[in-house]
């Protein structure tokens, strides 16, 4: 679900229609999602990245309120993007559309806070929108395609 549309449930209002941004985004958190429990459980060294990343997926993914949910969020995917891990085991067409909606997930936050941008977002984030989504996807799609390994 969307920042948006959380954010709503939190504070008691109605909840708005949903949107095509709101619809973009939460199927980006549904990728998250899928990454995120990917690496948790690979079978690899248990190492204490691995630890740290089994602690942030449950603390992201297992909230029990819409305000926990929202909290562990704002970290989520910076901690993803960053880990060793998910650089020694996800495709690089993969980390690259992480990367490209890490900058517009933290502008959302940023907003919902009302804190300064720590980041030039408008040169490194894609726009929550369909047809940015399906850009970024058919990118992926094509680097995979000229170089599966």
């Amino acid at each position: 679900m969307s920042r948006r549309l959380l954010e709503a449930i939190l504070s008691g209002k109605p909840t708005p229609p949903t949107t095509v941004e709101d619809d973009v985004e939460s199927f980006l958190w549904v990728l998250v999602y899928a990454i995120y429990r990917r690496i948790c459980f690979l079978d690899v060294d248990n190492s204490e990245e691995q630890k740290t990343l089994r602690r942030a997926f449950t603390k992201s993914f297992g909230g029990r309120t819409t305000e926990e949910i929202l909290d562990a969020r704002d970290t989520t995917i910076k901690r993803l993007t960053d880990s060793p891990l998910v650089i020694q085991h996800a495709s690089a067409p993969l980390r690259y559309l992480l990367r490209q909606y890490q900058f517009t997930m933290v502008l959302a936050a940023e907003r919902s806070y009302g804190t300064p941008l720590t980041i030039n977002v408008s040169q490194h984030s894609a726009a929550f929108t369909h047809q940015s989504l399906l850009h970024a996807l058919r990118s992926v799609l094509n680097q995979l395609c000229d170089h599966p390994e």
